[in-house]
């Protein structure tokens, strides 16, 4: 039986747990690194180059240079399309670069 004011055990079970939740976010929050976190999305430049990388982002490529062109190195290095290729059995998609994607042969189905 629990006494006047007392909660029933499994109610303290809740409380405490909730306790212990608002006790680590703030603690968490309150850290140095989430801090910085938050003054580095404060700060304007850093914000601004973010935002230009989300409009210009860049795609490293996976193309094959070496086999499809070798020795031009015309590999820009941003891909503009993914191939299809078979390898060990499976299909995947290669990130490709726009002159290696207009000289590739399509891969076998």
């Amino acid at each position: 039986m629990t006494g006047q004011g007392e909660l029933p055990p499994a109610l303290k079970a809740y409380a405490d747990f909730g306790a212990a939740l608002v006790k680590g976010f703030t603690e968490l929050m309150n850290s140095p690194e989430v801090q910085g976190l938050l003054r580095l999305a404060e700060n304007p430049d850093f914000m601004a180059a973010l935002e230009a990388h989300r409009a210009n982002p860049h795609r490293p490529c996976h193309c094959f240079c070496g086999y499809v062109h070798p020795r031009r190195h015309v590999c820009d290095g941003n891909a503009v399309t993914a191939v299809p290729r078979i390898w060990r059995g499976e299909r995947v998609d290669v990130a490709t670069c726009g002159p290696c994607a207009a000289e590739l042969k399509p891969s076998p189905r």
